[in-house]
């Protein structure tokens, strides 16, 4: 029997395979057919599931009778030349799928997807105009069809919309919040100011979150002068999030314009940030330091030679090799950034040895930094660094951090004077640390945090007299509050048993905590009343420096009613305005020389959701 013609095949043969005896199998979805028959089936599978109307059309017009392919077209061993244009490609193939309809719930979810990549990782809206980006998505789903820029902004807005209201709910519920603020500069040379909310989640949850509410243009031509318009701006913001009323504290840098803000239109507590001024203390310090500063060119000029010879740092590799150390680089300074002079010194004297070997080895010795300036290199590094782990400790957006300012200025004032090495640098740091915080226990939002953060209480007072007039402050905040009845009595008996904390390595404030606990300075008992909640409250064991001190709260606010609403009010503000600043790094990327084009709006739009992803 002669074998019969490739024409009259059908042509859905190329989307099926012939699984066995009267059997087809979908070469899409996997999906197996009766076909002893005919294809019909097979077609309306297709139709139906893969196939645009066209292809459809030219499969059933290509397959005649329906028929089943012949024996002699299943025999193994050469084939006969096949006619062009009969069997598609699977790229045809896959060209030919049916796409999602725009309603569908998939292309609804994927695009939802793809907007929150955008605003989660501050990719640019062209990304779906990228060829490689396009061949990536067809691969992973031919049916999906990307959105354009356009449609892409339509729905953040959305999204924007949606989110901003249910965080207007949240807020709703919330008694009280503070801010961090600050201005920043794009590349455009466009003024921006950020604000960030912080809050406690409503009761019984002590849960501290902290939010992006606006990164709007500062245009002073229509805000007027700089506080006022800023005052304006921010007015606005609160009544858009409806939070003007539960304002109770502002956090910014020391810029006289943000000082002027808070206590002329703002008028609520202002915390300075202590980050800002921990830098302008160390900044100051460096720059009146000459010996500080001969150290810093010093090592600048070997930095720099590495960095500029391929030659020279080849031979410091090997060198390093040679002497069996890890392998670490030379790091460059930068001016504005005084962590950064830190970390040059502190990996040059890491890497003293193998750098003074390669100088040599190069004919370099004018270069060579003795052993003697070294050491003072490692006693400049020892004075600087608790410094920076108290920035980093003070900066933290996911725990409380204003109470512990008071607790960070006295050991530093303790480690300088007790333990650091006597230099001009220590002196000049002593020097620059009191004239800018001349007082630390007379702002009452600093004082009160601290005294009602379990961990500290009163162990960082020096100054009695203050200590007592802020803890009269927060007892005549409890007398509204405070209803005597029979509770009061049965609360006192209660005890939280509480496991022994395990043993850690002791941080930079807990070796604080440790050398004055045992000051005792107990108030004398009362019987009844606010004053008495409050003793109660004070003769607490201290929970470890490691507890949440939030947590600690939500576990005995049954014992203490009264004074926890008066915690509540205070424990969360922050300490730095750092939240508004790590958004510039991010607000940079956003609005780079690529995309300096994005509408301010949409600026604020993404900023705020990106936010809400952490």
């Amino acid at each position: 029997m002669l074998p019969c013609n490739r024409k009259n095949a059908s042509s859905i043969w190329s989307m099926m395979t012939k699984s066995g005896p009267g059997l087809a199998k979908c070469n899409l979805c996997g999906q197996e057919f009766k076909c002893s028959k005919g294809t019909s089936n097979l077609l309306r599978h297709v139709k139906a599931n893969h196939g645009t109307d066209s292809s459809v059309r030219k499969m059933e017009e290509s397959s005649g009778t329906g028929s089943m392919p012949t024996k002699s077209e299943q025999v193994e061993g050469p084939q006969p030349p096949k006619t062009m244009g009969l069997q598609p490609t699977i790229s045809a193939t896959l060209t030919n799928i049916a796409k999602y309809r725009p309603e569908a719930y998939k292309k609804k979810a994927l695009d939802k997807r793809l907007l929150c990549t955008i605003y989660r990782d501050m990719q640019p809206f062209t990304i779906v105009d990228d060829a490689g980006f396009q061949e990536f998505c067809k691969e992973m789903d031919p049916r999906y069809e990307l959105p354009s820029r356009r449609q892409l902004k339509r729905s953040l807005s959305t999204v924007y919309e949606e989110e901003k209201s249910a965080l207007v709910d949240i807020l709703s519920r919330v008694d009280s919040l503070a801010i961090t603020t600050d201005s920043w500069t794009s590349v455009n040379m466009e003024s921006f100011l950020t604000i960030t909310a912080h809050y406690l989640e409503p009761l019984p949850s002590w849960q501290l979150h902290n939010v992006v509410l606006a990164t709007r243009l500062l245009d002073k031509d229509q805000l007027g002068s700089s506080a006022e318009g800023m005052s304006n701006l921010i007015g606005d913001v609160l009544q858009e999030f409806k939070i003007q009323d539960k304002l109770v504290a502002a956090t910014t840098d020391n810029a006289s314009a943000m000082v002027s803000l808070v206590k002329n239109f703002l008028k609520v507590l202002h915390v300075r940030c202590f980050a800002h001024t921990l830098n302008l203390i160390v900044k100051d310090s460096i720059k009146a330091s000459a010996e500080l500063n001969h150290l810093v060119d010093a090592v600048k000029k070997v930095v720099n030679f590495f960095h500029k010879s391929a030659k020279a740092t080849v031979k410091l590799k090997s060198t390093i090799d040679d002497l069996g150390l890890p392998q670490l680089k030379l790091c460059q300074d930068v001016e504005t950034k005084w962590n950064a002079t830190l970390k040059m010194l502190r990996c040059y004297c890491e890497l003293h040895r193998p750098v003074t070997g390669a100088l040599m080895a190069l004919g370099k010795s004018e270069l060579i930094i003795s052993d003697q300036k070294v050491e003072e290199m490692r006693h400049a590094c020892e004075c600087l660094e608790p410094f920076k782990e108290a920035t980093e400790m003070t900066s933290t957006e996911k725990s409380t951090s204003l109470s512990k300012i008071l607790v960070v200025v006295r050991q530093l004032q303790l480690y300088l004077t007790t333990e650091a090495r006597k230099c001009q640098l220590t002196s000049i740091l002593i020097k620059s640390l009191s004239e800018r915080f001349p007082s630390p226990e007379e702002n009452i939002s600093g004082a009160a945090s601290t005294l009602l953060d379990p961990r500290f209480k009163r162990v960082p007072f020096s100054d009695n007299a203050a200590r007592l007039r802020h803890e009269e402050k927060i007892i005549n905040m409890m007398r509204p509050l405070f209803v005597a009845d029979d509770k009061q009595e049965q609360s006192h008996a209660v005890e939280i048993g509480t496991a022994p904390p395990a043993k850690k390595q002791k941080s930079f404030m807990q070796s604080f905590v440790e050398r004055v606990k045992k000051i005792d300075d107990a108030m004398p008992e009362s019987a009844n009343g606010p004053r008495a909640e409050f003793q109660r409250y004070m003769s607490m064991k201290y929970p470890d420096m490691t507890e949440d001190p939030l947590q600690w709260w939500q576990e005995h606010a049954p014992l203490f009613p009264h004074l926890s609403t008066v915690a509540r009010k205070y424990i969360f503000i922050p300490a730095t305005s750092v939240p508004s600043e790590r958004l510039f790094s991010k607000a940079g990327e956003l609005v780079s020389k690529k995309r300096n084009c994005l509408k301010h709006s949409t600026v604020d739009m993404i900023l705020f959701l990106n936010k809400l992803q952490k």
